[in-house]
């Protein structure tokens, strides 16, 4: 059994208020129906109704405990249960629907996403993932998972999410009334609850909290737009569909600033905070510049139809991400150099950091995320120096015409697109030592890659890296 997390979305634009006439009804051809709304007492409500009756059932999405303190059953054949690290239902006789009241939670969750993420006006994006359920048989069942969700061997079916509403809503670019549905396998994305102002973009539909600082908030729109045109020039193609983004900000508490963030199928959200965004400051401006690059980069990874590569990989997409973001950015004069050579310095440490003890396919279980971003981002950038008559986005774009069966990006489909486009045999086998083994001496080998390709790296005399050229 695999557990998917491949999404469909949508963005709707909703009133808090709930409406008069309310569909609770199952949608044919999911497997459980959750329809969502606000109540007149400030809580919310989730309806359940499944495709077949059930005795229990864990949400898929149970990290943090925190629904055990605001979720309540309205239903006596119902109860809501903590187990073994599951939330659960169990029901006294199977079931076909069951209601639930809750407070929503806004909290981040580490390595998940926020159920609810606040916007300064009172606005919500609610993910809908939050409220996908599992069938299982009874307590016993949960408790033999041991909180893992790969134990779980069912049947993963579509998840139909909707939001009730008598105020206009958004759904794909289109105005509706009284519903808007997220129909998805594998948990679903946001929807934007709330009377923001919506800003047009020609790649994007964007919703901006108001409260973003006047620095940030001014010049987003522009920003944003040169950070697609960009990508649209550099890639030499449009993406199939308009992006969205939520962009929303929780204020000035905490040190610095902080953001989280990610990329749904078409949508980008971001949500930031922190002191530091009292005074503009051009380091938190790359920063937003470079996170928006990156996940707009996945956007444009997905037009040849291939899934992004697996986590003991993650080097590929995700410093492949990283290093075209860094590109556009270059190409739009959105960061200088001194930001550059900063942030590869940064990169080259925590990557021969790691590859001293440890093998990058390992770095994503040993919770190392930040490895595969470090370590794949400078090779992608080799990759795009050892390519004499091919840019980094020809050969991205050359990935999926070469894939074959392959339905993902794959080690064996990277270092065989380097070879058909050209790519010197000495610095494919060196990657593919990164990539795959346990190394001696990473800081030499990466060093000689790099010259090799071209990117003429400098180094002072504590062995700090201080000057390369990106290709």
């Amino acid at each position: 059994m695999r557990i998917f997390f491949i999404v469909v979305i949508f963005i709707g634009l909703i009133s808090c208020t709930p409406t008069s006439t309310r569909d609770y009804s199952f949608i044919e051809g999911s497997a459980l129906t959750v329809t969502v709304e606000k109540q007149d007492n400030g809580l919310w409500l989730a309806h359940y109704v499944f495709a077949e009756p059930q005795t229990a059932m864990i949400l898929s999405r149970s990290r943090n405990d925190y629904r055990t303190q605001s979720w309540k059953s309205l239903d006596p054949n119902a109860s809501f249960e903590r187990i073994n690290g599951f939330d659960a239902f169990l029901f006294e006789n199977p079931t076909t629907n069951v209601s639930f009241e809750f407070k929503p939670y806004t909290g981040r969750i580490y390595q998940d996403y926020s159920p609810f993420i606040p916007f300064s006006d009172g606005g919500v994006a609610i993910y809908a993932g939050q409220f996908e359920a599992l069938s299982v048989t009874d307590r016993a069942a949960i408790e033999e998972l041991q909180g893992d969700i790969y134990n779980w061997q069912g049947q993963q079916g579509q998840l139909a999410v909707r939001i009730l509403s008598a105020a206009p809503m958004i759904e794909n670019g289109e105005i509706v009334t009284g519903e808007a549905l997220d129909i998805s396998t594998g948990g679903g994305g946001y929807i934007y609850v709330g009377n923001a102002k919506i800003t047009e973009g020609k790649d994007f539909t964007g919703v901006i909290d108001p409260g973003l600082p006047n620095w940030l908030r001014e010049r987003f729109d522009d920003d944003l737009t040169l950070i697609f045109d960009g990508f649209r020039e550099l890639w030499g193609a449009s993406l199939a569909q308009k992006s969205t983004v939520l962009f929303s900000f929780r204020g000035y508490q905490g040190q610095g600033f902080s953001n989280k963030g990610g990329v749904f199928g078409s949508m980008l959200t971001l949500d930031m905070s922190g002191s530091a965004l009292r005074t503009e400051d051009k380091g938190t401006l790359h920063a937003t510049h470079w996170f928006f690059a990156h996940e707009a980069a996945h956007l444009f990874q997905g037009i040849g139809g291939l899934h992004p590569s697996p986590s003991h990989h993650a080097w590929i997409s995700e410093g492949g991400a990283n290093a075209l973001a860094n590109h556009v950015l270059t190409h739009q004069n959105l960061v200088d150099e001194a930001y550059i050579v900063s942030d590869y310095s940064r990169k080259y440490a925590q990557c021969t950091a790691y590859l001293q003890t440890g093998k990058l396919s390992n770095a994503s279980a040993q919770g190392k995320f930040e490895v595969p971003y470090a370590c794949g981002d400078i090779m992608a950038q080799i990759t795009d120096g050892a390519l004499q008559d091919h840019s980094l986005f020809d050969f991205w774009n050359a990935m999926p015409t070469h894939a074959g069966d392959e339905t993902g990006y794959s080690t064996d489909l990277y270092f065989d697109t380097m070879r058909i486009l050209g790519a010197p045999q000495s610095i494919i086998l060196g990657l593919q030592k990164i990539a795959h083994e346990q190394l001696d001496d990473p800081a030499t080998l990466l060093t000689e890659l790099m010259e090799q390709s071209g990117l003429a790296p400098k180094f002072d005399n504590t062995g700090k890296l201080i000057a390369l050229k990106l290709p």
